[in-house]
């Protein structure tokens, strides 16, 4: 964990904002995450003061539209490139399944748009199947509510997905599902069926390739307004994982990726927003060059966050000049003074704070340079 020194302190520096926990609390926006705002965008709250960015293991939406629900809660002018969701490495590969059938996995059907916007073509849902056969599910508690009438469109015969002649390739999960019991099911009987629906295991081809699978983050805990952390994808994840070694004795341990924090991807996607911003303020030394080899341009990265497994582990893995600030608004526990696993750079109690000891810091470094 180096925090950066003097022979930085004349590059500009940057702030990487986790959402839940650091700036909202379910559906709550944090007073301190008003005031922090406040200290970092110009008076008319239309653009911020230096490069800023919203890093989070959260998703759902597309960028454009987490930017303006962020813009609505916090009072500021936010661009969609400033934003970084949990399924936004996802665009990486696009090309790769544009035109072969993919699994969406998620709530509502919103993220099947999502999908199609970074590329993929040919999407279905866990919706969509449970719809074309319900017989799939049959303790769905919502089963009755899909299916009644005769407007219930059969999705799978339509769209010819999830068949011997077409069948699935891979499956993401792009958020938290909020029905376990049919993305369980599903996910599994893709898995062990070589992509075709209702296949049995023992009569999968013998040559059939694994059926990739990608979670969108690892958290296993995440904060809202209840009391205490509740389950993330990291536990939705573990369930897939369990069910799939009991079904076939096997551990899920090939063609399974993890994306979000702290993995490095959604760190590359950040830097390149914030040397972006840098580059149309004219931040930058007017000789500096950039490869993607090269260390970030920044005398401090400020990366604020309140889950230490995941937004402090991956600013430390990040390096420099990644800085880690850990508040106690969220899932890290107010009693501790810091974690002993995954240590950050600065503890404080919130946003605001993480806000004022940076700017601390960094005119402490300026300060230094002078002398």
């Amino acid at each position: 964990m180096d925090v950066p020194g003097s022979a930085a302190a004349t590059l500009p520096h940057g702030f990487v904002f986790d959402i839940d926990g650091v700036l909202l609390r379910g559906k709550e926006v944090l007073p301190q995450a008003l005031r922090a705002m406040s200290k970092l965008y110009t008076p008319d709250k239309s653009s911020p003061r230096m490069p800023l960015a919203f890093l989070t293991n959260g998703g759902g939406m597309t960028e454009r539209r987490k930017a303006h629900q962020l813009e609505q809660l916090l009072g500021v002018n936010i661009h969609a490139d400033q934003v970084i969701l949990s399924h936004t490495p996802y665009r990486s590969l696009a090309a790769k399944y544009t035109n072969t059938p993919v699994l969406i996995i998620g709530r509502n059907h919103s993220i099947v748009e999502v999908a199609k916007s970074y590329g993929f073509n040919k999407t279905i849902s866990s919706q969509q199947i449970a719809r074309s056969d319900p017989t799939a599910f049959p303790f769905w508690a919502q089963k009755e509510d899909w299916v009644a009438g005769p407007s219930a469109d059969r999705y799978v015969p339509k769209l010819r997905m999830g068949i011997e002649d077409n069948p699935i390739k891979a499956i993401f999960v792009m958020t938290d599902p909020s029905d376990w019991y049919i993305d369980l099911q599903l996910i599994t009987d893709i898995l062990i069926g070589g992509g075709v629906l209702g296949r049995r295991m023992e009569h999968v081809p013998a040559n059939t390739p694994p059926i990739e699978i990608f979670f969108s983050n690892p958290d296993l805990l995440w904060a809202n307004q209840h009391p205490a952390p509740r389950f993330g994808q990291g536990a939705f994840k573990a369930c897939v994982e369990t069910l799939y070694e009991k079904v076939t004795g096997t551990p899920l341990t090939e063609n399974i990726r993890t994306f979000g924090k702290p993995n490095p991807e959604p760190y590359r996607l950040v830097e390149a927003s914030l040397l972006k911003q840098a580059k149309k303020m004219d931040l930058l030394p007017r000789n500096f060059s950039f490869s993607t080899s090269s260390k970030p341009p920044f005398s401090a990265i400020y990366a604020v966050g309140d889950n230490s497994a995941a937004d402090i582990r991956g600013a430390n893995s990040a390096g420099s000049p990644w800085v880690s600030m850990l508040v106690k608004t969220g899932v890290f526990p107010k009693e501790l003074d810091n974690c002993p696993i995954d240590p950050a750079v600065f503890v404080v109690d919130d946003v605001e704070k993480a806000v004022d000891a940076a700017m601390h810091h960094t005119r402490s470094m300026k300060w230094h340079s002078m002398r």
